[in-house]
């Protein structure tokens, strides 16, 4: 089986970077993997790894830009191969690419799918969005199958005339290694504090600020709460002013992106999430894999990690997280963590099942 992948994912074409190594490990799976990778920036040069992944990194200062050179990349090793399946990482602009070269190389076409389209604030959220989902809606039907990352979303596709199987498949995360005890904590909460995590982009979409809304109202019910959000965005410091002019400053800390998040997790007595959209939530996967009792707006795998789900309003999200902290035995989650070779067994199944549509 040789396969042609369409990836905008950049890191692919670092040599120690952790998505580098698991496109080796896919390359294992099959005969050939190409791999077209679509950036902004300078152009690299293509790679070869191990005789068998083949890497085209195709960049300019312009996404578009871009887009339009892997169309007329003919030249490139890829387009000599007898490819069998071309593999986009979306249903959008890299699903376009992907249907362009599936006709061009006679190959078969899957779509893979990791944002829920469907929600509706996923489509009020932009105009781009918006245009995404009217290009998705075209190209769906022309894919021969699909690969999602929830149930949700699979379930969400049932109005869609689809041609083929659809394959649920999560998003491939390395287990988070857990220290001993929270040493690695440089800002370490008082004792007897109940501690709310999140770990999110600071943007509209994620809706932190009904996140603070919501920790007023539980620090009225528990006055040793504490909520600490790793991550940073555009809204940083809007979310800063907030906390202060709502009188919670002192209980919330903002520590920005991470490498130990790990510890944090650790800490964490009830993991939060308000998001108005996500495609899976891998910050679910993880508090699910430590056991974090989980309480979260409707999105992703909320429901299939065992979350307590919630409204989008601030009074339902602090009654919530108070009855977690109340009866945290009631409200265990679950981990949907797979070892790494039925990961890969299952990728490789699905591949094998579009080939035979």
């Amino acid at each position: 089986m040789k396969i042609l992948m369409i990836s905008s994912d950049k890191h692919i074409c670092r040599s120690d970077s952790p998505v580098r190594q698991r496109m080796i490990d896919y390359s294992h799976l099959v005969e050939e993997l190409h791999l077209i990778v679509i950036g902004t920036g300078k152009q690299l040069p293509p790679e070869v790894v191990a005789n068998r992944l083949f890497i085209y990194p195709i960049f300019s200062f312009f996404r578009l830009i871009a887009l339009a050179k892997a169309l007329v990349s003919t030249g490139y090793h890829w387009s000599a191969k007898d490819i069998d399946l071309v593999t986009a990482q979306d249903p959008f602009e890299l699903g376009l690419l992907g249907l362009y070269w599936s006709k061009k190389l006679d190959a078969k076409l899957q779509l893979q799918i990791h944002t829920d389209l469907m929600a509706r604030n996923f489509r009020r959220q932009s105009l781009k969005n918006r245009l995404r989902f009217i290009l998705a809606q075209y190209l769906l039907p022309k894919a021969d199958c699909l690969r999602v990352v929830s149930e949700r979303i699979k379930k969400s596709l049932a109005d869609f005339k689809l041609s083929g199987p659809i394959q649920v498949l999560p998003i491939q995360t390395s287990p988070l290694e857990l220290p001993a005890d929270d040493s690695q904590i440089t800002e370490r909460s008082p004792g007897g504090r109940k501690v709310f995590l999140t770990v999110s982009r600071l943007e509209k979409e994620k809706r932190p600020a009904l996140l603070l809304e919501a920790f007023v109202l539980i620090r009225e019910k528990i006055p040793a709460a504490e909520l600490i959000i790793v991550g940073d965005g555009t809204l940083r410091l809007k979310l800063v002013k907030q906390a202060q002019i709502s009188g919670v400053a002192e209980a919330v800390r903002f520590v920005g992106w991470r490498d130990d998040v790990s510890s944090y997790y650790r800490l964490a007595d009830c993991f939060l999430l308000t998001s108005a959209f996500e495609g899976y939530g891998l910050v679910l996967a993880e508090a699910a894999a430590v056991g974090l009792p989980i309480v979260s707006t409707d999105v992703g795998i909320a429901r299939e990690v065992g979350a307590k789900i919630v409204q989008p309003e601030a009074v339902d999200i602090a009654a919530a997280a108070c009855q977690v902290i109340d009866q945290p035995a009631l409200f265990k989650s679950k981990s949907l963590a797979m070892s790494q070779a039925e990961y890969f067994r299952r990728l490789k199944d699905g591949w094998g099942d579009c080939l035979k549509k």
